[in-house]
């Protein structure tokens, strides 16, 4: 310093803050940069893990589908109890249901091909559709 000049002290607020602010750095308790970044990083590679083995459940099910249908009479009206079959036509394989008392049938995981069904009640003519 230069002889004859004054040297002011900071005023006491500013000595303040600048000590706290050193504590809030040198705090050994808080995560650093590197570790938050770490964090973040174990957290991201979860989410994709998870959400590729999820993909697996749903790629199960692509080669099979449903045959479901309401037999019905003439006039529109249900037919509860009719006998419905489902022959594969390739592979000669046949499935045979039972419609329920709003007339439904429904026939899961069935392999992709040509099928031939058949309605009948009781002892009365059937009907052959192909689908």
């Amino acid at each position: 310093m230069r002889e004859g000049s004054t040297v002011f002290p900071p005023p006491p607020g500013l000595r303040q803050a600048t000590r706290r602010a050193r504590c809030r750095f040198i705090d050994s308790n808080s995560p650093s940069a590197s570790e938050k970044q770490a964090a973040l990083a174990r957290v991201l590679s979860v989410i994709v893990l998870l959400s590729c083995i999820a993909g697996f459940g749903l790629a199960q099910n692509t080669n099979s589908g449903d045959i479901r249908g309401i037999v019905t009479d003439a006039t529109g009206a249900v037919i509860p109890g009719a006998t419905v079959t489902i022959l594969n036509v390739n592979t000669g394989v046949a499935k045979s249901l039972i419609t329920n008392q709003a007339g439904l049938y429904d026939a899961v995981s069935i392999l992709p091909g040509r099928y031939r069904l058949t309605f009948s009640k009781g002892v009365s003519r059937s009907l052959c559709a192909m689908v």
